[in-house]
């Protein structure tokens, strides 16, 4: 196997993914080796004040709470060596799926997504998503997120804003808050 070489983005460690001598990918996220639910907000607003059902597990956010995660996913990114956008439908059927839009900076993030997600030819999804996506996620998971903000209250936060059709993700590098989040989207426009 190669050796792990770990980088530090503000107090996060980033792991790489490395190639094993079997010619396996292996993958380290880090502390966060699980979804952080309890970390996980979403922004109460005009959209969602009658929609949610608030409570234990659908924690509310302000607004302003939500701006401040985004500002810091995005500056994360835009430090970035490289990004990956992955388009793709969450849902098969096309009268309900949405389309999906991953941003990130770990190559295994974009792979994973690329799996879980619904493909189509490159010329398609240039074509459906023209005018955007129905749904973006800003995952910048090598970056804590600032507890002194509203709604956080640690290094982790995963907000989600329907107003604005977004998610961003802080603080936690686990693959698997992207494809909890789009299933809680499609959770919330299914019905």
């Amino acid at each position: 196997m190669q050796p792990e070489h770990r980088t530090s983005v503000g107090d996060t460690t980033v792991y790489p993914t490395t190639i094993t001598d079997t010619g396996a990918l292996s993958v380290s996220s880090g502390a966060k080796t699980g979804r952080v639910p309890k970390e996980k907000r979403i922004v109460y607003d005009e959209t969602t004040k009658d929609t949610i059902w608030w409570g234990d597990v659908n924690i509310p956010q302000e607004p302003i709470g939500y701006e401040r995660n985004k500002t810091r996913a995005i500056d994360c990114i835009n430090t970035a060596a490289r990004i990956f956008v992955i388009d793709g439908y969450a849902g098969w059927d096309p009268k309900y799926r949405k389309r999906a839009r991953i941003i990130c900076t770990r190559p295994y993030h974009a792979i994973f997504m690329k799996q879980m997600l619904m493909r189509d030819t490159e010329s398609r999804l240039q074509d459906q998503f023209s005018t955007g996506p129905d749904f973006t996620v800003i995952n910048a998971g090598e970056y804590p997120s600032d507890p002194l903000t509203e709604g956080v209250t640690s290094k982790s936060s995963i907000s989600v804003n329907f107003t604005q059709r977004e998610m961003t993700i802080l603080g936690t590098q686990y693959a698997g808050e992207m494809k909890k989040g789009i299933f809680g989207v499609m959770h919330y426009y299914m019905p």
